[in-house]
């Protein structure tokens, strides 16, 4: 059963299923910057992902009803939908175009970033539904959800979400006119009671990143579909609240000097306070440059705020006096790697007593900002390699993973742990032969370091860096690991798009998993009593 669900998800999220004999595509033009048909009326459709295993969708393809005679005799036409915001944000894509009259359905999506296109059976097509294209007349879908679900994936519209007007005007304002041309279409028929893909989605978002320690013991975190998620001190995990949107939360913050208790980044650059309950708010983010917010912190008086901001192409931290409605001031700013948005990022940033950290992969540069001086301390990265993965202890120790700059981590790569901010740096000698992921300093002192690429996987742990001793056969230290005085929390998308989130007492030994994105009650409807939690 398990290889027989493993082909179902490569084939739904790698391949595209066989297509007909003869397919031609034809591309909507720009209904702004272009010069589009005059017969042909405007497409707005947006799409947001539940899923870690692609990226920002670059297509979207659509086949005409009008054409079904064409198609059962061999014949397929597509429409082509562009991403007109690809800097929007990681996980929401935007299409616009102008075709030609008829009714239409989505058929397939297509992310160049990892190379992955998802077509999608006839019945689930006719569960999202079609819709019309008039001439001169503009078509709002609003929202579409994509979410894996149970070793499988489902697409359906949004309640939440049913125009895409407000989103335009924000971040997409040259397409503000198509809303001057008249009342806006939408969908033929009413959203399916079946249709399950958005409930889904918000009962087990996949994304859990950015978590925080309270003052009380609970750890707060952010993760898709707008929600914050909060672990109570028996290891129980809450909704701590939801934006109403469905932008993804990727940082938080516990301000304990200021009048916000928890601060919250969202994958479109918004900001957020919440009480940790159930109340979360959004707040005006200033002049604050768009973007993704992969970390926020607060000096210990609350009147320093830094900000990290991450695009397509740059990402950098951001400095204020006020978080609400800032004048926002570049700290720092680096470009980084084209493949960010599938997950890797060239700069990190850290929290520790009394100020943050910044490393880049473009400048080979580790830096430390004191709030109290306002100054930074700069070192560098161990003999100018190139920067894979870093990670930061709470007190600021750094362990990262290097390369050559011509090599893939693995044989070429090195690593090393650093107690002055990369000032200085001392090589861990583990017995690994293949570096595939930072050490980690813990609270204790304690250095871990995982590996296993290619056999003996688990972890290595060590006092000193040079003699070490195996504590576990599960390789579970990633970059989405972390550290806490009592315990360390690990989220794993592991395979077939599943997410967990797993918690040690024990220094990396022993893991207990605490929250899975499985649904059990209908997965033991698909598999009888073979599903099990255990």
């Amino acid at each position: 059963m398990q290889r027989r669900m493993r082909a179902l998800r490569w084939l739904l999220l790698v391949g595209a299923l066989p297509l007909s004999a003869c397919v031609t595509t034809e591309y909507a033009r720009d209904p702004v910057k272009d010069q589009p048909s005059p017969e042909s009326g405007s497409v707005v459709l947006s799409l947001t992902l539940n899923t870690g295993e692609v990226g920002q969708f670059d297509q979207m393809q659509l086949t005409r009803l009008q054409d079904d005679g064409a198609r059962q005799s061999g014949f397929d036409q597509r429409f082509v939908l562009s991403n007109v915001a690809p800097n929007l944000s990681r996980d929401t894509s935007l299409f616009v175009g102008a075709l030609k009259p008829g009714t239409y359905r989505i058929k397939q999506l297509v992310d160049f970033g990892t190379n992955r296109y998802i077509e999608f059976k006839d019945s689930n097509v006719a569960l999202v539904g079609s819709f019309t294209v008039e001439t001169g007349k503009v078509t709002d879908l609003g929202r579409v959800v994509l979410t894996a679900a149970n070793f499988n994936v489902l697409l359906g519209r949004s309640a939440r979400i049913t125009s895409n007007e407000a989103l335009i005007r924000q971040y997409a304002s040259d397409y503000a006119a198509l809303y001057e041309r008249g009342p806006a279409r939408t969908w033929d028929v009413a959203k399916n009671e079946k249709d399950i893909a958005e409930l889904f989605a918000l009962v087990h978002p996949i994304g859990a990143t950015g978590f925080s320690r309270m003052s009380d013991g609970q750890i707060v975190g952010g993760t898709r579909m707008g929600t914050l998620i909060r672990r109570d001190s028996t290891g129980r995990w809450h909704v701590a609240g939801r934006t109403g949107d469905l932008e993804a939360i990727t940082a938080t913050t516990v301000a304990g000097g200021g009048a916000y208790r928890i601060v919250a980044g969202g994958d479109m650059g918004t900001l957020f306070a919440a009480d940790g309950e159930k109340t979360i708010a959004a707040l005006n983010r200033g002049n604050l440059p768009g973007g993704s917010i992969f970390f926020i912190n607060a000096s210990p008086d609350a009147k320093t705020w830094v900000v990290g901001v991450q695009q397509a192409k740059a990402a950098g931290l951001y400095w204020s006096s006020t978080l609400d409605n800032g004048n926002w001031q570049a700290l720092v700013r680096d470009s980084i790697e084209t493949s960010v948005w599938s997950g890797a990022r060239g700069v990190w940033a850290w929290a520790y007593p009394g100020g943050v950290g910044y490393a880049s992969t473009a400048s080979k540069t580790v830096s430390c900002y004191d709030y109290a001086s306002a100054q930074w301390r700069k070192g560098g990265v161990p003999d100018q390699r190139r920067l894979i993965a870093l990670s930061a202890s709470p007190e600021g120790i750094l362990g990262v993973l290097t390369g050559t700059n011509a090599g893939f981590a693995g044989i070429f790569a090195s690593t090393h742990v650093s107690r002055d901010c990369g000032q200085t740096w001392s090589e861990t000698h583990s017995p690994y032969k293949v570096k595939a992921a930072p050490p980690i300093v813990l609270p204790s002192g304690t250095i871990l370091e995982a590996g296993g690429v290619f056999g003996d996987p688990g972890i290595y742990a060590s006092k000193d860096g040079q003699a070490w001793t195996k504590t576990s056969d599960q390789g579970r230290l990633s970059d989405r690991l972390w550290l806490f005085p009592e315990l360390l929390l690990a989220v794993n998308g592991g395979a077939l798009g599943v997410e967990t989130i797993e918690s040690s007492t024990d220094e990396g030994a022993t893991w207990k998993r605490e929250l899975s994105s499985i649904d059990y009650a209908v997965l033991r409807k698909q598999l009888g009593s073979k599903a099990s939690p255990q």
